[in-house]
This record gives C-alpha cells, structure tokens and sequence, in this order.
C-alpha cells in the first residue's frame, strides 16, 4: 500500500506545476489524492482506505511536509 501511496503522490507532483499561475485554487493533498485513486477506477471502499491511511500518515508526522524535519 505505500508503494502505491507513493506513486499516487509522484502523479499529483507531475500534475501540480507552480510556475503557472492558476485561478483556481490550490487543491488539497488528501483531494489530489483521491482524484488520482479515482483516474484508476478503484472501487469506492479501497479510495477510503487509501485516504484513511494517508491521513494517519500525515497526522502521524505532526502535519509536517517531508523536508521539515
């Protein structure tokens, strides 16, 4: 399951370009996610399973980004 975490997270980054700037809003982490989950064709329950566990994975890390350390 991390491994596809990861993977989705790699997608989001190669879908997300800040040196465009947008009107729309940035969108959220847990959001992207989804929506990447979604573009697979997963099935409803494994989407939650994979948020849930991305959220206790984020909560776990004191809602840190990856290089604050």
């Amino acid at each position: 399951m991390y491994s596809y975490f990861v993977q989705c997270l790699r997608e989001i980054k190669s879908m997300t370009n800040h040196d465009v700037e947008s009107p729309l809003p940035e969108r959220r982490l847990l959001d992207l996610l989804r929506d990447a989950i979604r573009r697979k064709h997963y099935s409803y329950r494994t989407e939650q399973s994979y948020v849930h566990w991305a959220r206790r994975f984020i909560f776990f890390h004191g809602k840190r980004h990856g290089w604050q350390a």
